[in-house]
């Protein structure tokens, strides 16, 4: 499927950092991206019995924690050869100006009835590296998404304060997440989709996802598109970076 944005959309995206693009994928091809994707959760996920969780009593036994797959692509190529994938590969070519490589992607599927969120945070904050390329990170939901189930949230025009303070918040974990220390709720803008849709941000935006207070699975899987894909440590941007900081003078003790 190929998709023409509209001039007014990318400027939407360069200005206030993401962009939603709702019914850019009927519902099949959606359903070969959870096909997909679900045999790489059930063992680890449980969730068909998550889905079992209904009545009062069960809610409080149901998993706090969402589960998530990592480089998803990686454990099933074929997700790299779906519709989906195509698309967004090609809409983050319009929208950055310049070919575009896969860099990274990432699966979560909340448990029905989780107090766990996602909290406020940046992708580059993540990146391991303090030099922001100019990419786009595509969050696909697999069914209609609101507020009750963890739709995405944003902050307009976040990504132009540069990246921002991040402090870890599960210290008791192996799985890192981070989170700023204070964002200004008032000012994001929820947004909610039918299936279907989705939304694109760029690695500095502010975003935040909610608990899923409902009886389903939140499916959801967001792939990430940049110059030199996965190799942009390499991009010459972050290596005259890294270059610069060896040749300062170090203090002496």
């Amino acid at each position: 499927m190929n998709r023409e944005l509209e001039q007014s959309q990318k400027d939407f995206f360069s200005d206030q950092g993401f962009l939603v693009l709702p019914g850019i994928f009927d519902i099949g091809a959606i359903q070969e991206v959870q096909q997909l994707l679900d045999p790489l959760f059930q063992d680890s996920c449980k969730l068909i019995e998550s889905a079992l969780y209904r009545d009062g009593e069960q809610r409080e036994k149901a998993h706090p924690r969402s589960a998530e797959v990592y480089r998803a692509v990686r454990m099933e190529p074929r997700l790299a050869r779906t519709t989906v994938y195509r698309t967004c590969q090609t809409l983050a070519k319009q929208l950055l100006g310049w070919n575009s490589a896969y860099s990274y992607d990432h699966a979560i599927y909340k448990r029905p009835y989780s107090d766990g969120e996602t909290p406020w945070h940046q992708d580059q904050a993540y990146m391991g590296h303090a030099v922001s390329l100019n990419t786009a990170n595509f969050w696909i939901p697999l069914q209609d998404v609101t507020e009750l189930n963890g739709c995405m949230q944003f902050v307009p025009r976040s990504h132009r304060r540069g990246l921002l303070p991040h402090r870890r918040l599960n210290l008791d974990s192996h799985a890192q997440i981070l989170g700023v220390a204070e964002i200004e709720h008032t000012k994001s803008v929820p947004c909610p989709l039918l299936v279907g849709g989705i939304t694109v941000h760029t690695p500095l935006t502010l975003h935040y996802t909610s608990p899923n207070i409902t009886d389903d699975v939140r499916r959801a899987w967001s792939v990430h598109f940049g110059p030199f894909g996965q190799l942009a440590k390499l991009h010459p941007r972050i290596v005259l970076k890294f270059i610069y900081d060896r040749s300062l003078p170090r203090p002496s003790f």
